[in-house]
């Protein structure tokens, strides 16, 4: 219901006609409508952040693959499955996460204390190769995720059945690498 109106156009009567309970029961456990999406959509992510967190780290774990660009596509292959999995919870996470305060900033450690030690691992070791820019590891980073944001959003969020294809895969990696690979003098 909220992945397809969202949250503030989805009304209590709404909420309480689909759980088949009366409206006055949504008010007396959580107050607010706000404090609802809270309860559900919290334990649903941190539920999910260790297994998208563990997902990653085996791909880490595994003998990483010569080149950067080998290891983005299987990350971005690895997240495709995944975002399109769990594709309506993806969706109502990014559209209350623009609106929701409570729940960005809930939500907001988890990611922090997952994701970066394992791309600053990943990263580290390909800039040692001396294949990669010479930015600093967090503005590599900053840089992937923000290219990867917006991949994800447009594929999923804002093209309702858009079907991935390798060659939009092949599109990001390339756009990525050209940003962050080491230029030849």
């Amino acid at each position: 219901m909220f992945s397809e109106s969202g949250f503030s156009n989805t009304s209590t009567k709404e909420i309480a006609r689909d759980a088949q309970v009366s409206e006055g029961i949504i008010f007396k456990y959580y107050g607010k409508k706000e404090k609802l999406l809270v309860n559900l959509i919290l334990p649903m992510i941190i539920g999910i952040i260790p297994k998208l967190s563990s997902e990653v780290e085996t791909l880490v774990t595994n003998e990483l693959p010569e080149r950067f660009e080998d290891f983005l596509k299987q990350l971005i292959n690895n997240r495709i499955n995944f975002v399109s999995e769990n594709k309506m919870l993806f969706r109502v996470l990014i559209k209350e996460s623009f609106y929701n305060d409570d729940l960005r900033e809930q939500l907001t450690p988890y990611f922090v204390e997952n994701i970066p030690p394992l791309f600053f691992y990943v990263i580290n070791h390909y800039k040692k190769t001396g294949k990669l820019e010479l930015l600093s590891t967090e503005q590599i980073l900053n840089s992937i995720l923000t290219h990867l944001a917006g991949f994800f959003i447009s594929r999923f969020f804002l093209f309702e059945n858009y079907e991935v294809s390798n060659d939009d895969v092949e599109q990001i990696v390339h756009f990525i690498m050209t940003g962050i690979s080491r230029k030849e003098v």
